[in-house]
């Protein structure tokens, strides 16, 4: 699905180079976040619906863009999305080449949130550091949810709460879930995996432990075999009964007094969301059979579900309602959040605001809750999956992925092809669940620049008053992520694994963070060596 770094660099030469000799002529598609290369001469923009909001030579369209102060929130998502991207810079086409070049790499980084020179503090002021106080935000808040709710249920851990164990992100401290011994893979005389021999293993090949509470992303170039060490796992890969690997403390083979672990135990223990899976899931199932699909044996079998299971779904569909069913607009969720954050603004120091406002609050949710059992997800059964578009099916994927809250979560670019706010809520409801909610708060610079907009989290209702039924991952989980780009990367990602080149013969790069937190420009610059 995707490409790593080092491809992408090689690629964009090339087209760099078509583009120059105008031989063919070459046109681009791009998502909103990614960057538009410096050689693109003509931009379109267009809406969900393909409609054209904006065309026209490239500064042109991007000089609107720039003087934007007002519009509707989907033109200030759209710049938003375009400044993160490092697209939005000064109009470089009268500067030297060699200067153009530097100008736009210092925006890009900036923008991004990986340097903040004097220089680009000066040109492009604060506002793209918006995105890197959210993620900074996100731990401070839960830390306030967390310490709240354990004084309220002494029973019950922070890190229960929070869905990212303190303790289990300590490398080596939980349960093993895959154990690989020395794994070796090849077809014929090509290896595909373990061509190498690690430091201090008695053997050549993979060693490799999982284990509960760890959060992997898992990393390397396109053929370094990534998708042959996840079918491993999930026991797609005929030669997991050959080699030498544990899946939940089992071989697939039997061993003297230990059965083999079976194919449906594997499936019932791991949530997994992939482009393979994308692309062979029944098309013809409801959204709501898709995640219901998560408690059966095979997508078509038919699910167990408990009165407990119904009601989760409930939740998670109808907290991503307003992505798998835009039709529907902002859902209740999001419509509580903004009303909030309107009362905390307008009526701060009004009679009745403190406890009256939230008792109205918690009547309105528990009314609405209520209601969802009535006729409030009719949608989910009428809708199919075909009928969703690409960005809404990736998000259905990754719910069935987590809803069940597996042993081990595999994600292997599960976020690629989201929309970018359907991605973040995606990554929020997986560190946090219903515990924390994201919306645009509006920010007034000064008078030239006017009212902008900037990501801020915000506790949930649900959460105020005791109504969640999912909070993320659990301590006693495993995550494993795959992505080619940074910011598909969960803010809880705690280890990393970086396969070698194919052929290479050195063996994989591994480290831990020390503790759950977005992978960084540093860390994402050693993991790719460049």
């Amino acid at each position: 699905m995707g490409l790593d770094p080092p491809t992408v660099r090689v690629i964009a030469s090339l087209l760099k180079g078509l583009a120059e000799t105008h031989s063919p002529r070459l046109v681009l598609s791009l998502r909103l976040q990614d960057s538009i290369p410096l050689w693109v001469t003509h931009l379109m923009i267009v809406d969900k619906d393909c409609n054209v909001m904006y065309q026209g030579p490239r500064e042109e369209v991007l000089g609107r863009l720039r003087n934007l102060r007002s519009g509707e929130p989907s033109d200030r998502e759209l710049v938003r999305l375009l400044f993160q991207s490092g697209s939005l810079g000064r109009d470089t086409s009268h500067m030297a080449p060699k200067r153009a070049r530097q100008y736009h790499s210092m925006f890009a980084a900036f923008s991004q949130g990986t340097r903040y020179t004097a220089e680009a503090r000066h040109e492009f002021g604060t506002l793209s550091q918006d995105e890197t106080k959210t993620r900074l935000e996100e731990a401070a808040l839960f830390e306030h949810v967390a310490k709240r709710h354990t004084a309220d249920n002494h029973s019950e851990s922070k890190s229960k709460i929070s869905g990212v164990s303190r303790d289990a992100s300590q490398s080596g401290s939980g349960e093993p879930l895959v154990e690989m011994s020395g794994v070796v893979i090849r077809y014929g005389s090509q290896t595909v995996i373990g061509d190498w021999t690690q430091g201090g293993k008695t053997g050549p090949g993979l060693w490799w432990t999982i284990r509960r509470g760890e959060r992997w992303g898992v990393f390397g170039p396109n053929g370094s075999g990534k998708t042959t060490l996840l079918s491993l796992m999930t026991s797609d890969h005929p030669q997991t009964y050959s080699a030498p690997i544990k899946l939940f403390g089992r071989s697939r083979l039997p061993t003297p007094g230990a059965p083999g672990i079976s194919l449906f135990d594997i499936q019932s223990r791991i949530g997994h969301s992939s482009p393979e899976v994308h692309a062979f899931f029944p098309r013809h199932l409801s959204v709501r059979r898709t995640l219901e699909s998560a408690w059966a044996d095979a997508p078509l079998s038919k699910p167990i579900l408990s009165t407990e299971d119904d009601a989760l779904i409930d939740r998670c569909l109808y907290w991503f309602r307003a992505e798998l069913n835009p039709a529907l607009g902002m859902t209740e969720a999001q419509k509580e959040e903004a009303f909030r954050k309107s009362l905390l603004v307008d009526n701060v120091g009004e009679s009745g605001f403190g406890s009256q406002t939230s008792r109205r609050t918690e009547t309105r949710w528990r009314r609405e809750l209520r209601d969802l059992e009535v006729d409030g997800l009719d949608w989910a059964e009428e809708m199919r999956f075909s009928d969703l578009s690409f960005s809404a099916q990736r998000v259905a994927l990754f719910l069935r992925a987590i809803v069940r809250s597996p042993d081990l979560v595999i994600l292997d670019e599960a976020f690629s092809g989201m929309d970018a706010t359907a991605r973040d809520r995606c990554m929020l409801f997986l560190s946090h669940g219903e515990c924390i909610a994201r919306y645009l708060k509006p920010v007034y610079k000064n008078e030239k620049k006017g009212l902008t907009r900037r990501p801020k989290l915000l506790e949930s209702d649900l959460s105020r008053f005791g109504l969640v039924k999912f909070s993320g991952l659990k301590p006693e989980q495993a995550l494993l992520v795959v992505s080619h780009t940074r910011e598909d990367l969960p803010s809880c990602i705690s280890e990393w694994i970086r396969l070698p080149e194919p052929g290479e013969g050195t063996p994989p790069r591994m480290r831990h963070l020390g503790a759950p937190d977005m992978v960084g420009y540093k860390t994402w610059k050693e993991i790719w060596g460049g």
